[in-house]
This record gives structure tokens, sequence and C-alpha cells, in this order.
């Protein structure tokens, strides 16, 4: 199946992991992070490189080698986006979980969680797209995040059957205990977490039909407002920049970064796509800005000031040379001219 939003996650994952970090002194503080306020919008869709490379990040300045078993340790409410809201909501465990399961690929299409109940056990198996590249620390958090939810949800103890992981032993591997119990296997098929079947079938103290299918009717709509942005990201033509522009200029956010964030490409992609057509971001912007100019500045209730704003000039004297430029003549020449053209004749 092609997931409509791949090479992309939540920037609520972001979020998460940025909050996770900022909570333990494992790396120093002179390593630049990410600005958190980039990424609190849950609406937002982020490229998948973004997380990538602080995950690598992380796994190169950490003093603390199981810092993915300390991550996985800490659930944090601030930001555990919608869906963590969603699935707090379910009626049982195993509810929540194969909620979870439903929109996972929406927080990161590249994690994989599979629930299998034969009656008596539930495995929980876990695994990470490899070609992304993502450092084994990862899967720890992921396995050791999913035991500390579950026991978030159900407000008490969860007892861990077994726990395999398809990685060799680590030289801390008796930290694993803390979480999983005493009965790990490494170096495994598959990672993978047994549980009782009775505790999946618990109702959860938490739940509310009402609120979940408000939040969950939420992340739907913000779901098919992302396949829609992947749709017009896949024809991408000048038009359609050109269109945006419009949209954003007014709001000083027609540029090329936020553009293309808001169709969850990169810009060597857009790049790509343009050169197709003979034309880059920088010559549709500029095009679109001289034209749009004549219309602002013929209305004679728009002023200078407010006319170089809604062009997205940070500036009023920029406007003035990006106009004589275009038309080889200034604004103010422009508009006295425009206003004997104007004057009604006696």
């Amino acid at each position: 199946m092609t997931i409509p939003y791949e090479n992309t996650v939540s920037s609520s994952s972001v979020l998460d992991l940025l909050d996770t970090i900022n909570s333990f002194s494992i790396i120093s503080k002179d390593v630049k992070l990410p600005e958190r306020d980039a990424f609190i919008n849950p609406e937002t869709r982020i490229n998948e490189q973004v997380i990538i490379d602080l995950w690598h990040l992380i796994d190169k300045e950490s003093r603390v080698p199981s810092y993915g078993l300390i991550f996985g340790q800490h659930v944090q409410p601030s930001s555990k986006g919608l869906l963590g809201s969603l699935v707090s909501q379910c009626e049982t465990l195993k509810d929540a979980f194969m909620t979870f399961i439903k929109y996972l690929d929406w927080m990161n299409p590249s994690e994989n969680w599979q629930l299998i109940d034969d009656g008596q056990y539930i495995d929980l198996i876990f695994s990470v797209n490899s070609e992304k590249r993502y450092p084994i620390a990862s899967i720890e958090r992921g396995m050791s995040w999913i035991v500390s939810w579950a026991r978030t949800l159900m407000g008490k103890d969860v007892s861990v059957i077994f726990a395999s992981f398809a990685f060799t032993k680590p030289h801390y591997h008796e930290l694993f205990n803390l979480n999983f119990g005493e009965n790990i296997i490494f170096s495994s098929s598959q990672n993978c977490i047994r549980f009782n079947k009775a505790l999946f079938d618990q109702k959860l103290l938490s739940y509310n039909p009402y609120l979940k299918d408000i939040l969950e009717r939420k992340l739907k709509s913000f779901i098919a407002k992302s396949k829609r942005k992947n749709k017009l990201a896949g024809s991408i033509r000048k038009e359609t920049i050109n269109e945006l522009i419009l949209i954003f200029l007014p709001q000083n956010k027609a540029t090329i970064d936020y553009i293309c964030n808001y169709l969850n490409i990169s810009r060597q992609t857009l790049f790509r796509q343009l050169k197709k057509e003979n034309t880059n971001f920088k010559t549709l912007l500029d095009s679109t800005r001289k034209n749009l100019a004549i219309d602002l500045l013929n209305d004679k209730d728009n002023s200078i000031q407010r006319v170089s704003e809604m062009l997205g000039y940070a500036e009023v004297s920029s406007f003035y040379t990006a106009f004589v430029r275009w038309h080889n003549t200034s604004v103010s020449q422009y508009r006295k001219k425009r206003q004997v053209i104007d004057k009604p004749s006696s």
C-alpha cells in the first residue's frame, strides 16, 4: 500500500523527541537542537529526514549509551499529539493499541506495530524501515515506550511475559530488565513483547467514547487534508506555486521553505519540478509580485506601506527598488501618472 504521506512525519513526533531530550541531561547544552516552536502545530507534517538526523545527532552526542531505554520510560503528556490523546480515550488496552496501529503511519510511516492475538497471549511486534537507517536506540525507545504507555493507560504496573530484540546484546543489557522483566532474548528474528491477553481486555480508566469520537474525527480531518496536499505536491506546476505565493504573500510566508513544508516536499524536488518548466521559485515570486503590485497600487485606498507589506517585503525600500527594476519608474511617479489617467475630464 502506498502511504499518502510517506517520507514525512507528524510534527508531534519530532516535538515529543525534542521534549524528551530536554528532560534529560544526556547531551551537552552546547549541542544545537531544532527550535521547538517549529513543531507545535499538530496539523503540520515534517520531512522525515529531520527526525532521522535528530536521532543520529543524539546517538553521536549522548553521554549515556542506554538513552533509548531511558527515553522509552518517559511518557511526555505535553507533546503526545492528537493520536496519543485519541488512544487515551479508548475502551480497553487492546482497543487503544489497535487504534494506535491504525493511525501509526500518520505519526511515522517508517514505524510498524503488529498485534497478534492467539487467544491466550498478545504479541506486539515492532519494526522500523531499515532503509531509513534509524539507530538501534530508536527501537529501544519504541519498545520501552510502548510498555510505559500501557502502564500509564492502565494506571498500574503491567507485566511482560517476555521481550525479544532483533539486535545483539548490548553491554548495558541488564537495564532492559527495568521495563521488560527477566525474560529477555537478543539476536532474535523480531522485536516482540508478549503480554497476557486478559490484560488487554481490561477497561481503561480514562475511557470516554464521546471524546474519542471527537478526536478521531479531528485526526481523520488532518489526514484528509494531508492527502490533498500530497496530491497537489505530486502534480506541481508553476501555476500551483503562483497560486500559493498569492495566498501566502499577505501573511509574509511566501518563502520557498514555507511552501515546501506546506506541500511536504524538499527544496530539491520543487527545484526539479519547476526546472522542467524552465523556471524557478525566485522567478515566480518576482513575477507574481510585479503583477500584483500594479493591481494594489491602482487601489487608491492602499498606502505604499500597505502595498509593500501585502507583497511580503520587510522593508518599503526593498519594494521601491524592485518596482524601479520592474517598470523603470518609481512608485510615486507611477501613482502620479495613474492619477492623471483616472482624473475625470471636465
